[in-house]
């Protein structure tokens, strides 16, 4: 079960960023949001897998607690922390390059409008 968890985890945290990029850069480009409110949404989206993998993990240890039994092992315990920091830079790196993409455009007013 571990290496299932470890693997939906950073399958997500990879595909996350992809999703995150389309879709801001769609709602940037139509106008609909701003630049700071693009990366905001892009940050917020590529980083929800690591929130959500730290809440299943607190679970986790909640249950283990409760059981009196091991539900997962020590060994993913203790890649706790490099798995975080792992999503967490992932994510970094894609909000900065979102930002550079966003602010090579400029705002075009629409003058049909």
């Amino acid at each position: 079960m571990d290496d299932l968890i470890i693997r939906a985890f950073l399958l997500s945290v990879i595909i996350s960023p992809c999703i995150a990029f389309y879709y801001s850069k769609k709602r940037f480009l139509t106008n609909n949001i701003y630049k700071v409110r693009a990366v905001l949404m892009f940050l917020l989206i590529s980083i929800a897998p690591v929130f959500i993998y730290l809440i299943i993990f607190l679970i986790f240890i909640g249950a283990e607690e409760l059981l009196g039994k091991s539900v997962i092992s020590e060994l993913m315990g203790r890649s706790l922390i490099l798995n975080v920091i792992i999503g967490i830079a992932l994510s970094m790196v894609g909000v900065i390059g979102f930002t550079a993409y966003t602010a090579s455009y400029k705002k075009i007013k629409n003058k049909n409008v």
